[in-house]
């Protein structure tokens, strides 16, 4: 997390930052394109300075459902057992993100997804799907203001 709110706004000649240049040279290095990597850099930070302000978050919970029920039976044994090693050492968890009505102050869930098994679910370096929930909550985040405003 960042060191405080605002710090990462992009400068006043519109060059990126150093947090994203610094966030961008760690999703390349983890394998994300060039492009890809950018984007998820931009909302990386973006999330950031949002969540330090309270207005989004990421959350995982334990997963409900079976992972063998919703994938059903791998062929090879050896690959059930890799994945029940995964799944005792990770744990399986829905990771939903959220973004909080400035008006009421309650959340509201903007995306999830479920049967992550990662060792840090809600780490956009080690969960790829992070970014897309951060930027699910940040598009949430824009129409409830839009609304909010227009109203």
């Amino acid at each position: 997390m960042k060191p405080s709110p605002k710090h990462s706004l992009v400068s006043e000649d519109g060059a990126p930052t150093a947090w994203q240049v610094a966030h961008y040279k760690r999703f390349r290095k983890i394998g994300h394109g060039a492009a890809s990597a950018w984007r998820a850099a931009k909302i990386l930070d973006r999330f950031e300075d949002e969540e330090n302000a309270g207005r989004v978050k990421i959350e995982a919970h334990a997963e409900e459902a079976s992972y063998f029920d919703v994938y059903g039976e791998p062929d090879d044994p050896k690959e059930r057992e890799e994945i029940e090693r995964a799944l005792e050492l990770n744990g399986c968890f829905v990771v939903a993100s959220y973004s909080r009505c400035s008006e009421c102050e309650s959340w509201t869930i903007a995306d999830s997804i479920g049967m992550c098994v990662f060792s840090r679910v809600c780490d956009p370096f080690d969960n790829f799907y992070v970014i897309d929930l951060m930027d699910a909550a940040l598009r949430a985040l824009e129409t409830r203001h839009a609304i909010t405003v227009r109203s």
